[in-house]
């Protein structure tokens, strides 16, 4: 498999996420110029994370190996946090004092493009390793996972940047709480390789996108552009 087609296999399902996100904002599209320089974001993010989580699993000599505890830090600090945090600063420099963050659906608009701009590199890695049947898994995985992740990050600065009160709760709770669903997630898959925890993985996705459904369409009914009754 050439360059090309391993990019071609990364980039798809990461357009489609970025496509569906997009059509759901209801009322003010965000110019495309700000979502490519949030997409690019994401991608260079990957160069502190993998520096940080490298360094990391030197310095704890791979804590995924030394039992539940290990494997609890790896998931939720060296993955979760490490890799939230990153996404969720390139978002707030690159788009939360942005004039063009005008309403609320507007943090999921962003910290998603943010979020798959990481997802796609990450996908070009392990696709060159795996090839097709790694495409596959990821497209119906890790893909969904990260956009998940996004949304719940972009809900919850919607709320801080458009809210009148608790913003500063709201503003935690964007990091906060994709990081907890982030660890949870690689946690149920570090665990154990056993069918398990591909059910405990699944279980954590679908509680991911139920929410996420939710804070859409939270979002556009609070939007200052909803032309509609609610």
């Amino acid at each position: 498999m050439n360059f090309l087609e391993v990019v071609a296999l990364a980039l798809a399902p990461v357009l489609a996420a970025a496509a569906l996100i997009y059509w759901r904002d209801k009322w003010e599209k965000e110019p495309v110029r700000r979502l490519v320089f949030c997409f690019l974001g994401g991608m260079l993010s990957c160069i502190p994370i993998v520096i940080m989580e490298l360094t990391a699993d030197l310095i704890f000599n791979k804590p995924r190996e030394a039992g539940i505890g290990g494997i609890l830090v790896s998931a939720f600090i060296f993955v979760g946090l490490i890799e939230e945090f990153w996404k969720w600063v390139v978002v707030i420099l690159l788009a939360y004092r942005s004039k063009d963050f005008n309403e609320p659906y507007d943090g999921i608009t962003y910290a998603v493009m943010v979020s798959l701009g990481f997802a796609f590199v990450e996908n070009v890695l392990y696709i060159n390793a795996g090839g097709v049947p790694i495409a596959v898994l990821r497209m119906f995985t890790a893909i969904p996972a990260h956009t998940v992740f996004g949304i719940i990050m972009g809900f919850y600065l919607g709320q801080a940047k458009h809210r009148d009160h608790k913003r500063s709760l709201q503003f935690g709770l964007s990091l906060l709480i994709p990081v907890l669903m982030h660890g949870a997630y690689d946690f149920t898959l570090f665990v154990t390789n056993s069918a398990y925890a591909w059910i405990g993985a699944a279980v954590s996705l679908v509680l991911g996108i139920w929410f996420s459904v939710r804070a859409i369409r939270i979002h556009n009914q609070n939007s200052p552009f909803n032309r509609e009754d609610v």
